[in-house]
């Protein structure tokens, strides 16, 4: 699911010719940790799309950490 709900405002935000690095920014702060199930985050700590969209050429686009993962501290 999270791949889709990322891959849904990628082609949104493409076809509304936002710049790749905005669109990356954006991604970023797409979904929290806290809106994901627990180890989700751990698993998609680097994401590829790459294809063509409509008639545009090809792009690929790399996202490393999209979920950010707050630092804590687990008590003993």
């Amino acid at each position: 699911e999270v791949l889709t709900i990322f891959l849904d405002f990628l082609v949104r935000e493409y076809r509304k010719k936002s710049g790749i690095d905005e669109i990356k920014d954006n991604l970023s702060k797409l979904l929290t940790h806290d809106q994901v199930l627990i180890g989700v985050p751990e698993l998609v700590k680097k994401i590829e799309f790459s294809g063509w969209i409509d008639t545009n050429p090809k792009f690929t686009m790399v996202l490393n950490e999209p979920i950010l993962i707050p630092e804590y501290i687990m008590k003993a």
